[in-house]
């Protein structure tokens, strides 16, 4: 980050005092490690949680601090600190809450001053220290550094809400789109480009994410309070509600374990990145498209078509087995359940709102005719009234969304049962049939509950049943109910209501769909080279491996086109080319629209694309996921184009692929291979040739960046 002001940089003797005491408290556990110079923001936080003028201790004893209205980034560290500090010493620690403030103390006096002294002294101060007191101690300057950076946040956000403009013309979307038009391309022609356009965006799991989520829930948590409390307008009492609440949540943080006691499992990684979708992206991306809608309109230009989402949010988090070992068919399968169980809920949420919103009773007579068939279908079904709840022909939009709100709780119901039944089914290998158990009058808090309710632990086991009452398998049946009720609310009147809340369900329809999280499969090339050897050994045609390119590329051609089977899948194969083959399969039988691109890691040549296709066709999948080969090294980075021109060469896949190819680009890898400027050099290179050869064959590219935030996997400028 940058510098705080007015807090100008330490001098350099400060770079010795931190790294010295701190690598004395290593050397009193036996830890060997260096510091970066970013420690040396810690001591800027110290400096201002010790000496700040606002700052004053209550005189009458008790334990409160008293600090100015003032909303600086000083004060708010301040104010932090204090209630930390505090907290320890409620903890019956007060000796070593008062051990960390005379350590800042002294830190603080070292930088201003760099007298030797008190460096001794600090030196002291920690060597003096237990172990359990240094435990203590280094935990609170963590979590010290943690509240800063949320004080630091707040700041921000409340700096670039008052900004009248912002500097950069391409960070501001009118800005952008004025800077378009003044080139010389019209309102139309930018809106076009907009509706063809589309971003991916694919989250992915390291270790390098070691704060838990529940952490980052208190975090959010004061983010908003701070938020709240620099508001001009709050009266003393508010303002103490405001830190009352405050102190809990910080608490709160204290008492909860900053470790997680287990290492996360690939579906335990697959939930975190859910959980982004339901926490942040769920509003951020309908509030994305409206900014886009309102900047068209600045222009000129008409607003985006209310299905329209530029936006699409995909995975690795369950389909990566080439990043982590312990990914396998299984664990895929249960992600994409999880995806299902978790979108489902999130839409019968949503309209469920929505039919609050929508109680109009001037329709299209499309409308009225759909809202009677609706209405008439769910009163004749049993237990149906549940979902009508007050609705009735007369307002129409309502009897609509009560029957998409029924099928989704259907949906709901069985998504989240498969979930559990494929966990408990892939851990104990086996599953029994269930027993019809539930209908709408058995929902807990009902006036009539069923007494035979199973427990989800006893469902878990057995196979969910057919539901009574229809799923969504694909978004296709309830958005196009939506779009019809979006155009007669603009007939009649209602537009504004239209593109509320409704616009935005059907732009997430667009983003999410009935699963999620669109997930990528990866997996090195090696292994599907391995699977070939196995299965070519057995029919006795030698070695796949061994085989120079075209005679590979001749191969798997001829058997793409061949109606003859190839793979003996009752074969016993090794584990590893058995569960590449259990992939396949798994990919046969699973929704295309809840998969995207199945990337190739360590791609070095046409065939190793090929031979993904060959698999894909023997494992019976009807709509194949479009294959992306990942090229990552420095050599291979230099063969992209050539391999890419052979690949577009070959009739039957420029067929397969309608002319459109995707490319996947390796950061991190090229790094570790080249050198950082020698991966940056090679990667623009790849980018220009290749481009250069889809734009020569007819063939339009996408490429997908494996960018992460850290220099080591290409963050930072390019």
């Amino acid at each position: 980050g940058t510098p705080w002001e007015p807090v100008q940089p330490p001098p350099p003797a400060a770079f010795f005092v931190k790294e010295t005491s701190l690598r004395l408290y290593c050397q009193k556990f036996g830890w060997k490690s260096s510091f970066p110079t970013s420690m040396d923001r810690l001591l800027r936080v110290l400096g201002h949680l010790h000496q700040h003028p606002h700052l004053a201790r209550n005189t009458n004893g008790e334990n409160e601090t008293k600090f100015s209205s003032n909303s600086s980034l000083e004060n708010t560290i301040a104010l932090l600190g204090e209630m930390l500090l505090d907290i320890i010493s409620s903890d019956g620690q007060k000796e070593i809450s008062q051990k960390v403030r005379n350590i800042i103390a002294i830190s603080q006096h070292y930088r201003q001053k760099g007298d030797k002294a008190l460096f001794t002294s600090l030196s002291e101060q920690i060597r003096s220290l237990s172990n359990v007191e240094m435990s203590v101690a280094a935990r609170a300057l963590h979590m010290l550094l943690d509240l800063s950076n949320l004080a630091e946040r707040q700041l921000k956000i409340d700096s670039s809400s008052k900004e009248s403009g912002s500097q950069n013309k391409y960070a501001d979307i009118v800005a952008a789109l004025r800077n378009l038009n003044d080139k010389g391309f019209k309102p139309n022609e930018i809106r076009e480009a907009l509706m063809s356009q589309s971003v991916e965006f694919v989250f992915t799991a390291h270790p390098t994410q070691a704060t838990r989520r529940t952490i980052i829930t208190k975090h959010i948590n004061i983010v908003a309070l701070l938020q709240a409390r620099a508001r001009t307008n709050n009266n003393p009492t508010q303002i103490k509600r405001i830190d009352k609440e405050l102190l809990r949540e910080v608490r709160s943080i204290w008492r909860t374990d900053a470790i997680r006691k287990k290492n996360p499992t690939p579906i335990s990684e697959a939930k975190g990145g859910v959980a982004i979708v339901e926490d942040v992206l769920w509003d951020s991306v309908p509030r994305h498209v409206r900014s886009l809608d309102e900047s068209l309109k600045a222009i000129g230009a008409d607003p985006l078509p209310p299905d329209v989402c530029p936006s699409r949010i995909a995975s690795w988090m369950g389909g990566d087995r080439d990043g982590n070992p312990f990914v396998t068919w299984k664990t895929t399968e249960s992600v994409l359940a999880l995806g299902r169980w978790r979108a489902a809920e999130l839409y019968f949420q949503e309209v469920d709102m929505l039919l609050w919103d929508l109680s109009m009773n001037q329709s299209t007579e499309q409308v009225k005719q759909l809202a009677k068939r609706y209405h008439a279908e769910m009163t004749s079904q049993g237990g149906s009234e549940y979902f009508l709840g007050r609705s009735n022909p007369s307002e129409p939009y309502r009897c609509i969304l009560a029957y998409i709100r029924m099928r989704l709780w259907s949906t709901r119901q069985f998504q989240e049962r498969y979930y559990y039944h494929t966990r408990s089914v892939h851990k104990t290998g086996s599953a029994a049939e269930l027993p019809k158990t539930t209908s709408p009058e058995d929902i807990p808090g009902l006036e009539q509950p069923s007494k035979h309710l199973d427990t989800l632990a006893a469902q878990a086991t057995r196979a969910p049943p057919k539901p009574e009452i229809p799923i969504y398998t694909d978004s296709k049946e309830m958005l196009t109910l939506l779009k019809i009720l979006h155009r007669s609310l603009h007939e009649c009147g209602d537009g504004l209501i239209a593109d509320g809340r409704l616009q935005d369900l059907m732009r997430r329809i667009k983003c999410f769909g009935m699963h999620l999280l669109t997930l990528d499969v990866r997996q090195e090339s090696g292994r599907h080279l391995m699977a070939m050897d196995e299965i070519c050994a057995h029919l006795d045609l030698g070695k796949f491996s061994s085989w120079g390119e075209e005679k590979k590329i001749k191969f798997c051609v001829q058997e793409i086109q061949s109606s003859r089977p190839l793979v003996p899948w009752n074969l016993k194969f090794s584990p590893e080319t058995k569960e590449v083959l259990d992939t396949f399969r798994m990919i046969s039988r699973t929704d295309p629209s809840s998969l995207g691109a199945y990337v190739i890691s360590m791609a070095t040549c046409a065939s190793d694309v090929l031979v993904v296709e060959l698999l894909q066709k023997e494992a019976g999948a009807k709509q194949p996921m479009r294959v992306a080969p990942l090229f990552e090294t420095k050599q291979d980075l230099m063969n992209a184009a050539s391999n890419l021109r052979r690949l577009l060469s070959i009739k039957w896949y420029r067929n397969r692929i309608d002319n459109k190819q995707e490319i996947m680009l390796g950061y991190s890898d090229s790094a570790k291979d080249a050198g950082r400027f020698a991966s940056v050099w090679g990667l623009y290179k790849a980018q220009e040739q290749m481009c250069a050869v889809g734009r020569e064959m007819g063939v339009k590219l996408t490429l997908f960046h494996g960018r992460g935030g850290t220099v080591g996997r290409g963050g930072g400028p390019q």
